[in-house]
């Protein structure tokens, strides 16, 4: 599959947390930051179930982060407290002090922005990840900083790129017409899928497997961590390579919790996370290729269909979203990233 390097700094990571000003300007968020008296104590929420690799590197997140500070920040992560929605309105008003989620503060923030997670737009993991620190979304960043008092602290971890299972090869993009597929309701999803005559249809994500095998659908797409955890292995026969989009998740916190830190230990938060990061994103691009070998094992058949074929077909519906204003930005700046 088509993936990059994945090298999110601790430079980057100290950027985000000046709000992309820079080092030198760390402790600038709310005006001048005293030191903390006592350890700051925060509950940082997650999305993700318990087990879910990004937890468990989180977990060992926070414990460092107690060691490195030497007690001074205490965070706990909650796993799985809540939906991505509850945890963008909780961090707002600090009910919590962050949360670790996927990428839904863009599409309820800046859905015009969500170009970064739009299928077929990019040619791979290197390029869409370029796009995350594009000015536009790091002025988004800065937006819903202001606006939410949430700060988004990481660079994008990497979640997987997303892959098409199916019954019969996909090889060209003919082979998808006339198909069943299952997608995310996501309009425009829906709207690129479409130009490969595809039927789209909504399925819960917990009912994917009887959906297949009931034959309510015949193909779907997903991340390869999901694709083997729901085990559809049994109900579909091809893998495709697709690599179609990857997916993301943020460690996101609230900014008056975050003023309550010393300057010198948001700089141990920042180095903390920016390697958290970097060791996700190469852990979850290693786990992929092993669970791909584990599905071929279970009867899959790999596929790797005509990536740029497909992509010139969807770039043209992309390209009157932009048109449309159903996008924000310049296509051709976004698409030569």
């Amino acid at each position: 599959m088509r993936k990059g390097n994945n090298t999110y700094t601790r430079r980057r990571a100290l950027q985000k947390a000046s709000g992309i000003a820079g080092i030198s300007t760390i402790g600038a968020l709310a005006g001048c930051l005293g030191d903390s008296d006592g350890t700051v104590e925060g509950i940082i929420g997650t999305s993700f179930a318990p087990g879910h690799v990004l937890n468990e590197r989180f977990i060992e997140w926070s414990e460092s982060i107690y060691d490195e500070t030497d007690g001074d920040v205490d965070l706990v992560i909650e796993e799985q407290l809540d939906g991505e929605m509850e945890l963008l309105e909780q961090t707002e008003i600090q009910a919590i002090d962050g949360m670790l989620i996927g990428s839904m503060w863009i599409v309820q923030h800046a859905p015009q922005a969500f170009w970064v997670e739009c299928p077929f737009l990019f040619e791979d993991w290197d390029q869409q990840e370029e796009a995350f620190f594009s000015d536009t979304i790091e002025g988004v960043q800065e937006e819903y900083r202001e606006e939410y008092s949430s700060l988004v602290l990481s660079g994008p971890i990497y979640r997987g790129q997303r892959l098409m299972t199916a019954n019969n090869p996909i090889e060209t993009p003919s082979d998808l017409a006339g198909l069943d597929m299952r997608l995310p309701e996501v309009e425009e999803w829906v709207r690129i899928f479409s130009e490969f005559d595809v039927n789209p249809t909504t399925v819960a994500f917990n009912e994917i497997y009887s959906a297949l095998e009931q034959g309510i659908v015949t193909a779907q797409e997903n991340p390869v961590h999901d694709i083997s955890a729901l085990q559809l292995h049994e109900v579909q026969d091809y893998l495709m390579t697709s690599a179609h989009v990857a997916q993301s998740a943020w460690f996101v916190v609230n900014t008056e919790f975050w003023n309550e830190i010393s300057e010198t230990d948001q700089e141990v938060v920042a180095d903390e996370t920016a390697q958290a990061v970097s060791d996700l994103n190469e852990q979850i691009q290693a786990e992929e290729e092993q669970i791909i070998d584990e599905l071929e094992d279970e009867g899959m058949t790999l596929v790797e269909p005509e990536y740029d074929e497909m992509r010139q077909i969807a770039l043209d519906e992309i390209n009157e979203m932009f048109n449309d204003g159903t996008y924000d930005g310049d296509f051709d700046e976004i698409t030569s990233i």
